[in-house]
């Protein structure tokens, strides 16, 4: 139900997390105040130095989650870098994070060498690597990583 009215101290009250974003600064200040001194956590829209948290921009993408921002000084443009950075990482990259991590439970269990472990890690992330699943498909990302994977296993 929508209820249209002023606002009062008693709005807020039992809340856990507040946000004030009215259209009048003057509104926002004072339930930025009352929330401070009810122990309440704050978000003012007028004033991030204000609030006691930030919102980022964020997206996801299955298991990937990325938080953008300016801390509060341009939301705009925090918005625009997530659009951005939506295009870079594409729907592929779900299906790439559950390949790496089976990838690397297997080489927890499998390598021992904690060195080792890490050098395969760090190649698997590699852009090159990354690339396959973009360019060849996710199978073939699967294939790659498996490879590199026997390659470490008998490095050690």
């Amino acid at each position: 139900n929508l209820k249209i009215k002023k606002y009062s101290e008693d709005d807020i009250i039992d809340a856990f997390i507040v946000f004030a974003a009215t259209n009048d600064t003057e509104v926002n200040n004072k339930i930025t105040g009352d929330a401070k001194k009810l122990n309440i956590l704050v978000n003012c829209a007028d004033s991030p130095y204000d609030s006691s948290f930030i919102s980022p921009a964020v997206f996801n993408q299955g298991d990937l989650t990325i938080a953008i921002s300016t801390g509060g000084k341009f939301p705009k443009l925090s918005q625009k870098i997530k659009e951005q950075l939506k295009s870079q990482y594409s729907t592929e990259y779900p299906f790439i994070i559950d390949a790496l991590e089976q990838l690397r439970q297997k080489a927890l269990m499998g390598i021992n060498d904690e060195e080792t472990r890490k050098k395969l890690f760090d190649r698997v992330v590699e852009d090159d690597i990354i690339q396959i699943a973009m360019s060849k498909g996710c199978e073939a990302f699967k294939e790659r990583i498996n490879r590199i994977y026997e390659e470490y296993c008998h490095e050690e």
